[in-house]
């Protein structure tokens, strides 16, 4: 787990590697309640063996629902966007205080849309 600096705020990175073509269990990424939005998750996605090279203009949205039922998604299509993004080939997308309001286990879903669709 690395951390760099934002802003002037300590961001707390958590590196997982996704496979695209490949069947395997989902990682799970443990966050705080509380965390006011400095825990990231960068990820690095592959396509077999080599890493997947993100297409210039690439779309990326993660959304889920938490266990009181409340929904969320967020885009790098927003026009004010500091949640999610594609920076260096990687995925980062931040753990928001919406997110961890409520405690408890939920999946998150990630797309990407190239732009081909």
């Amino acid at each position: 787990m690395a951390s760099n600096i934002f802003h002037g705020l300590l961001s707390i990175y958590q590196d997982i590697d996704l496979a695209l073509t490949e069947h395997q269990v989902p990682p799970v990424v443990h966050v705080k309640q509380f965390d006011h939005r400095r825990r990231k998750v960068r990820c690095t996605l592959y396509q077999g063996a080599a890493e997947y090279q993100i297409p210039e203009g690439a779309v990326l949205t993660y959304s889920g629902t938490r266990p009181d039922g409340q929904l969320f998604h967020y885009t790098s299509e927003a026009l004010e966007n500091d949640k999610v993004g594609i920076v260096d080939n990687r995925l980062v997308i931040t753990v928001t205080d919406f997110m961890t309001r409520i405690s408890g286990r939920f999946p998150v879903d990630l797309i990407l849309i190239d732009t081909d669709g």
